[in-house]
C-alpha cells in the first residue's frame, strides 16, 4: 500500500471511524499530533526495504499498515461484503480478520487452522470482541478440506506466512517440535536449518512438494474468481546470530512466484498498484 497515501488517510476523520477499533486511544492521540509529512516520514523509516521499528508510535504504524492494506485489498478486488477468508500459518497475527472485521463487521467469515498451541491461545484472545465469525480449528493448514468443501472461499491469505510455512517443513524434517513447543524460542532453531537447505542448494528439494501441495489445497478451498494473497516483510534484525541472512528471508515471495509458476497452478498474478511484486503476491484463481 503506497505510504504517502497511508500517511494523508490516517489523518481524515472516515479513516479514524473506521479504525477506531483497531487503533488504541494512546495512538490516535499520537498521531492526531502529527502531521501528514511527519507520519509518512516514520512509515518510510519503518518500510525501508526491512523492517526499523523501534519506538512503540512505530510499531503501531506497523500494525496499522497491514491492517489497512488488506482492508484496501479487499475493496481494490471489489470482493463481496459478505467475505469469506481462510488464513493459513497465521500464528498471532490478527491483521487479516481485523481488516475483515472493518470490511464486513457480522457479514464476514474468517477460518484459520493452528497448530501452535500458545499462538492458538493469543489468536483467540485477540479476535474474541470481532463482529466477524472468526473460526479457530487446531489442526494442519492442508487439511482445511476436512472441514470445508472445494470452492468456499473468496480469499485465501498468507499473511508473512511463506516463511512459517517453509521453516514448519523443514521442522518437521529435522525433528524439530513446532506444536508443543514455545514459537518464538524454537524460531532461531527453525532459521538456522532452513537457511541451511539453502546455502546448499537443497531447499527446493526438501520443501517444494510440500509447499506446492499445500497451495494446491488452497486452490481447490477458493471460488472460481477468489484470490490467494501472499505478503513477505523482512524485519532489520540479527536473526539466528549470524547464522542466518536476512537478504534470503526477503526472497521468500520470488521464490513462492517460482514454486507456484513451475508447478502450472493455472493461477493469474494481478499487479495492485502500491503492492510492491518483491513483498506483495496476488494470484486469481480463474476457473
Amino acid at each position: 500500500m503506497d505510504l504517502h497515501e497511508l500517511s494523508k488517510q490516517i489523518k481524515t476523520e472516515d479513516f479514524q471511524n473506521s479504525f477506531k477499533k483497531v487503533i488504541p486511544c494512546k495512538t490516535r492521540n499520537i498521531l492526531g499530533e502529527m502531521s501528514v509529512v511527519e507520519i509518512e516520514n516514520r512509515l518510510n523509516k519503518i518500510f525501508a526495504d526491512t523492517i526499523n521499528a523501534r519506538e512503540e508510535i512505530e510499531w503501531e504504524l506497523y500494525r496499522i499498515y497491514y491492517i489497512a492494506a488488506w482492508y484496501k485489498l479487499y475493496g481494490s478486488l471489489n470482493l463481496p461484503v459478505e467475505l469469506s477468508i481462510y488464513e493459513i500459518a497465521t500464528g498471532d497475527t490478527v491483521y487479516v480478520p481485523q481488516a475483515l472485521d472493518i470490511y464486513s463487521g457480522n457479514r464476514g467469515k474468517y477460518v484459520t487452522l493452528n497448530l501452535n498451541k500458545e499462538l492458538s491461545a493469543s489468536f483467540r484472545s485477540k479476535t474474541e470482541n470481532m463482529g466477524a465469525d472468526v473460526r479457530i480449528i487446531e489442526d494442519n493448514g492442508i487439511n482445511v478440506l476436512n472441514y470445508y468443501a472445494e470452492n468456499t472461499f473468496d480469499v485465501v491469505a498468507f499473511q508473512h506466512a511463506v516463511n512459517d510455512i517453509v521453516q514448519t517443513i523443514v521442522a518437521d524434517i529435522e525433528g524439530i517440535d513446532t506444536v508443543r513447543s514455545n514459537w518464538w524460542a524454537t524460531e532461531p532453531q527453525m532459521l538456522r536449518a532452513v537457511f541451511r537447505n539453502y546455502q546448499a542448494g537443497k531447499l527446493k528439494d526438501v520443501a517444494y512438494e510440500k509447499f506446492i501441495d499445500i497451495i494446491k489445497v488452497c486452490r481447490k478451498s477458493l471460488k472460481s474468481g477468489g484470490y490467494l494473497i501472499f505478503n513477505n516483510c523482512t524485519f532489520n534484525a540479527n536473526y539466528a546470530a549470524g547464522d542466518y541472512s536476512m537478504e534470503f528471508h526477503s526472497l521468500y515471495i520470488d521464490i513462492s512466484r517460482e514454486w507456484i509458476a513451475e508447478a502450472n497452478l493455472g493461477l493469474e498474478e494481478l499487479e495492485i498498484q502500491g503492492y510492491q511484486s518483491k513483498w506483495w503476491m496476488i494470484l486469481k484463481k480463474n476457473f
